[in-house]
């Protein structure tokens, strides 16, 4: 602590830019005795005020009356901006002992330091400052006279005169210049008027008091003046204490510095000042302000991060936040919360920042040992958030996912993925693009939401290829384009794709011994199809066959002399289709002869029976003769018509040798009439006793229906059927001819006929007190033959009433069953709906009206015509099952109370209306023991189910619950552990029926890990990882040499050892991300050359080689050699080597390639 000798206030400002401020406290012109008791400024209380209490401590007596007072003139306590007070010289001090106070002045000046000490008690109470006077330190020696200090205190007015105008001048020299800027700070700091500070000169800030202090002050120091008098006059003011001057002292209490929001002091407060009022001068007290630091963020380049989450090189536009002042101490700062994170970025875990709370996420910048250390920013550096990218691939057809593709970033940054190697992929799989979702995208950055994933779709189809019936057809496993390397293979169903067809008619000429006469005549028609294949699936569709001709033509038989053909054309066939059965057409040639046919032919129809051939010779007679034959077909039934061989002028064979001479015998079958009113004929008796070529009646002649009679009985009976009247009859007679075909027994009828086919109306008879059910018996008419006898009943009953009650089911208005209820007219109607509504209610239906039990009347009505209807009408009942009720059982009564009750139905055993759905967080060491109890959480979730008591059938409502969430669940800290979790995160919008499950959280000691992973270099397949485990910046001990060599051994060759290569393989001190290694293989292909021995199955590719693979089974199947040899025989007619055989081989290799890997 410094002690100028002037009383100022200022804020210097250095270079470096960090302030400070120097607050003066000020008491001059007498002796004040103060108690060590500490003034702290702050909101209730100003420093200035607090110092001024300190100097009124004492109390004062009472001012004696005397002849004599001496007056005091003191310098004012508190310059003003434009004065600067001076040192004393002893002329001022002189004239001090010189002027005389009457004693009106003094006693003024007493009243006024009562007041000032009143108001200073009373913000004492306010601001809690409980002040003790100490006991004044034994004086070493007497109090001074008041003669003494009046001596002292004279001073001529020409020394007033030259101290006031050395005062102006040293003020001129002094005085401020105009502000240049102002302090600004959140709130008024009591006692010092930042508002009116200048700049200094010399650097920094002048700072004044405010008004209110000055005065406070001023006040304060004019009564403890005019206090000091009154004590000298009594001899009683207390000498000063030790380690003082001989005069009694002056002592400034200790003050708190005061709290400058933004600003940090370098003392807490200005502690207690003995001064003597023999050599009384202005103090200047330096307090040092200096400007708190920030809390702000940084990426991992040091780039200052905006709040949008931009990168500025600019503090000032950082997303940053001044430490808090600590409202208690004026050195310190208080704990400062981290400002808000920029969207899409993330605090970077794991940070050892001096004073950074990581759980809390609070700044705490003080330093014991570094006062500055709160003036200096605390950098946290923020990562930009992972975010993940979904590529989804999707058959068109039925938009069915056929793989998907995670890509991670972090917001912002473009994604690094390309969909072209995939759909080359799935086109060399056979299918085609539609579009691509991910390629079209607009932006193709990672967004900055971390709740949702990013999807973009690529959309493929099954690429259908077609198959030119014209073309070459394609063999499987070949590819559909050799021109594109993205092309797929002919699948394997194309080896059976049938796309061409022939159908082939070969006419053959031959003699009657089946020896060849002329050449065969073939025509062959060709058929062909388009064919579409799915390069996917395999499956092929074909379309319609096409052909441009599909007739086989005309063909006439070619003439040999001497020879007649069996067929002089082979008819034209249209309409061929392709998948017919090749045809193969006969001709014969036959030797010139002669044939007559005698044809015996059936008139109707002309139906040939049979036939007679006679064969001869040109010009000679016909050998044979009719008579046999007709009486034979006479005796089956048949009569001659005509008989053209008999008849014939000319009976010899011609001489056309072309056509066949025909003679044709007409016979018909006879039909013989059967007379009704004759005896019917027997079967198997002749029809004509009397001719012997008669022939006998068939069998069906004894089935002859040629006479019919038809009855009608009318009945007249009681309600008990007794026999009420004699019956009445009537009978129609009919008949008909019957004409039989005596070969084929068919029998034909002409119509029945009848001279009456009526029956007549029958009236019936009355019979008193009885009501006939029918009046007449209605006549009948056009009654045919074959109809049925017919029985009319007439029933004679009491006139009675009949009433019906259906029980409908309100569903569809269904009728459900009904009753009926008969009686005599105005009778009551004896029946009760309820047993029969009692018993559907057991049967799950409830009651929606009786129409019987309601009706105003419930007696048989007068009219017989019509029947009385009454209704009643039930539901299918729909019982609600309450979650928060037990569940029903099957068979058990709905309402055991009722006793018309349904049971329930079987299909409540299977209602499911509640459902539980738990979450258990485990918390365990790294060798699974426990570290914490388990966390669990249930969400309970509920529905009502409505059960169709009749159907059995269960509607449900959707499921509720009162709680969807489960909720984020922070981890707990474990010293010397760090979770592999800070927290558990919450899981919205669960759903009823979702399985149960954990999450486990493990406490790990703070270790590292590296991964080794053995990658394919087709299509990027992992094949294995390693994992090795240690500690940040120790070596990894590890090698990849035997798995290198183990890969070998299976077929593989080294692409890259991307772990021995690496420039560190020492393990690195992030342990939010592990090391990757990547040793990248490819599968080893090895040419087989043609013309060196082909290798065996298992045995080693390469013997000088450890590590070399085995060939793989396929090698045995290898062919890479062919000859194809040409023979050309040279023989005799009879077979017999004529010259020796003249042979050449042609040779022919081909280079394979094995995968040792996949063998093929």
């Amino acid at each position: 602590m410094s002690f100028d000798r002037k009383q100022r206030f200022s804020i210097r400002k250095y270079s470096v830019g960090v302030a400070s401020v120097l607050i003066g406290t000020v008491l001059a012109g007498t002796t004040i005795a103060a108690a060590d008791t500490e003034v702290k400024v702050d909101e209730a209380s100003s420093s200035s005020t607090s110092v001024a209490s300190e100097s009124l401590v004492e109390e004062a007596a009472p001012v004696a009356e005397t002849d004599k007072v001496a007056t005091y003139t003191a310098e004012p306590a508190i310059p003003s901006p434009s004065l600067t007070p001076v040192e004393k010289n002893e002329e001022a001090v002189a004239s001090e002992k010189t002027t005389e106070a009457p004693a009106k002045e003094v006693a003024e000046v007493e009243k006024k330091a009562n007041v000032v000490e009143a108001k200073v008690e009373e913000a004492k109470k306010e601001a809690k400052v409980d002040t003790k006077v100490e006991e004044a330190k034994k004086e070493s020696q007497s109090a001074p006279t008041v003669e003494e200090a009046e001596s002292k205190a004279v001073v001529s007015e020409k020394a007033k005169v030259e101290a006031s105008e050395a005062v102006e001048d040293k003020a001129s020299e002094t005085a401020a210049p105009s502000v240049k800027d102002k302090i600004v700070v959140d709130k008024k700091v009591p006692g010092l008027d930042l508002e009116n500070a200048t700049v200094n000169p010399n650097g920094g800030y002048d700072i004044q008091l405010t008004k209110e202090a000055q005065e406070k002050f001023r006040a304060s120091l004019e009564a403890y003046i005019a206090r000091r008098r009154n004590y000298n006059r009594r001899g009683s003011f207390r000498a000063a204490g030790d380690a003082t001057s001989t005069d009694p002292d002056y002592e400034f209490k200790k003050v708190m510095t005061p709290v400058l929001p933004g600003f940090y002091a370098d003392k807490a407060s200005i502690e207690a000042l003995v001064v003597d009022p023999t050599n009384i001068d202005d103090y200047v007290f330096n307090v040092w302000y200096k400007k708190l630091g920030y809390v702000t963020y940084v990426d991992e380049q040091g780039n200052y991060i905006t709040p949008a989450g931009e990168v500025t090189s600019k503090q000032e536009e950082s997303a940053r936040k001044q430490y808090a002042n600590d409202p208690s101490d004026p050195t310190r700062a208080w704990f400062t919360n981290v400002p808000s994170v920029p969207t899409g970025w993330e605090i970077k875990p794991g940070q050892s920042i001096y004073g950074y709370d990581e759980t809390r996420k609070t700044v705490n910048p003080n330093h014991k040992d570094d006062l500055d250390a709160i003036g200096r920013d605390t950098k946290i550096v923020i990562t930009k958030q992972i975010q993940k990218a979904i590529i989804k691939y999707v058959n068109e057809k039925g938009n069915t996912e056929l793989s998907r593709d995670l890509v991670s970033g972090k917001s912002g940054e473009l994604i690094n993925y390309s969909t072209n190697d995939k759909i080359s992929s799935y086109r060399r799989q056979g299918y085609e693009l539609v579009s691509d979702g991910f390629s079209d995208a607009a932006d193709k950055n990672f967004d900055s939401d971390t709740k949702v994933d990013q999807e973009f779709t690529v959309t493929l189809r099954e690429r259908i290829e077609p198959i030119d019936p014209d073309k070459p057809k394609p063999n499987p496993d070949q590819p559909v384009d050799p021109k594109d390397p993205d092309t797929p293979k002919w699948p394997d169903p194309v080896k059976d794709l049938v796309n061409k067809d022939d159908v082939t008619r070969t006419v053959k000429y031959v003699y009657e011994d089946g020896s060849k006469a002329k050449d065969d005549v073939k025509e062959t028609l060709h058929f062909k199809r388009f064919a579409y294949v799915n390069l996917v699936t395999g499956h092929i569709d074909y379309r319609e066959w096409t052909t441009s001709d599909d007739t086989f033509d005309a063909v006439t038989s070619p003439v040999i002399k001497g020879y007649t053909a069996n067929k002089l054309v082979v008819p034209e066939v249209t309409g061929v289709k392709a998948g017919a059965a090749d045809v193969e057409e006969v001709v014969t040639y036959v030797k010139d002869a002669q044939k007559a046919i005698i044809k015996y032919v059936n008139e109707k129809g002309t139906a040939e029976l049979s036939r007679d051939e006679v064969n001869g010779k040109s010009g000679e007679a016909i050998d044979y003769s009719t008579a046999d034959k007709i009486a034979a077909y006479k005796r089956k039934g048949y009569e001659l018509v005509s008989d053209g061989f008999s008849d014939a002028a000319n009976k010899n064979f011609d001489f056309d040798a072309k056509v066949d001479q025909e003679f044709t015998v007409t016979l018909r079958e006879r039909i013989e009439p059967i007379d009704p009113d004759k005896p019917k004929p027997n079967p198997d008796q002749p029809v004509d006793p009397k001719d012997p070529d008669t022939p006998k009646w068939p069998d069906p002649v004894k089935d002859v229906v040629n006479k019919d009679d038809v009855t009608r009985t009318v009945k007249y009976v009681y309600e008990d059927g007794s026999k009420a009247k004699d019956d009445v009859k009537e009978t129609l007679h009919f008949k008909r001819f019957a004409y039989v075909n005596l070969v084929t027994g068919h029998i034909d009828y002409r119509e029945w006929t009848t001279s009456d086919d009526t029956f007549d109306a029958v009236k019936s008879p009355v019979i008193s007190g009885y009501t006939a059910n029918k009046l007449v018996v209605p006549e009948v008419k056009g009654v045919k033959a074959g109809a049925a006898d017919v029985e009319e009943v007439v029933t004679y009953v009491k006139d009675a009433q009949k009433a019906i009650i259906k029980y409908v089911n309100e569903k569809g208005n269904t009728e459900l069953s009904r009753d009926e209820v008969n009686g005599k007219s105005g009778e009551a109607i004896d029946y009760s709906t309820a047993d029969k509504i009692s018993a559907y209610k057991r049967k799950g239906y409830e009651l929606v009206s009786d129409g019987f039990t309601s009706a105003a009347n419930k007696n048989f009505d007068f009219d017989a015509k019509v029947d009385q209807e009454f209704t009643v009408t039930l539901r299918e009942r729909i019982e609600p099952i309450d979650p928060d009720k037990p569940k029903p059982n099957p068979d058990q009564p709905v309402d055991p109370k009722d006793p018309d009750t349904p049971k329930w139905p079987d299909p409540v055993k299977d209602v499911v209306n509640k459902d539980d759905v738990t979450r258990t967080i485990h918390y365990v060491y790294e060798d699974g023991s426990k570290a914490k109890d388990d966390v669990t959480e249930t969400l309970h979730f509920k529905r009502f189910a409505y059960v169709n008591l009749v159907t059995g059938h269960v509607d449900y409502r959707p499921w509720t619950s009162e709680d969807t969430t489960f909720d984020t669940v922070l981890t707990p800290k474990i010293q010397g552990y760090t979770a592999d979790k800070d927290v558990v995160p919450a899981v919205t919008g669960v759903e009823a029926t979702a399985p149960d499950f954990e999450v486990t959280v493990t406490y790990v000691r703070d270790a590292q890990k590296a991964i080794i992973k053995y990658v394919n270099e087709k299509g990027n397949t992992e094949l294995s990882r390693d994992q090795v485990v240690g500690k940040s910046g120790e070596a990894i001990d590890y090698s990849t040499a035997d798995k290198i060599a183990a890969y070998k051994r299976k077929g593989y060759e080294l692409v890259s050892d991307g772990f021995t290569s690496a420039a560190n393989k020492n393990f690195d001190f992030d342990k939010a991300f592990d090391q990757e290694f990547t040793v990248t293989l490819r599968e080893r292909i090895e040419p087989i050359d043609p013309d060196k021995p082909k290798p065996n199955p298992d045995q080693p590719v390469d013997p000088k080689d450890p590590d070399t693979p085995k060939w793989p089974d396929p090698v045995k199947d290898v062919v890479n050699k062919d000859d194809v040899t040409r023979t050309v025989k040279y023989v005799y007619e009879d077979g017999s080597k004529a010259k020796d055989d003249v042979k050449e081989t042609l040779h022919f290799k081909r280079f394979a390639y094995v995968n040792l890997v996949t063998g093929h």
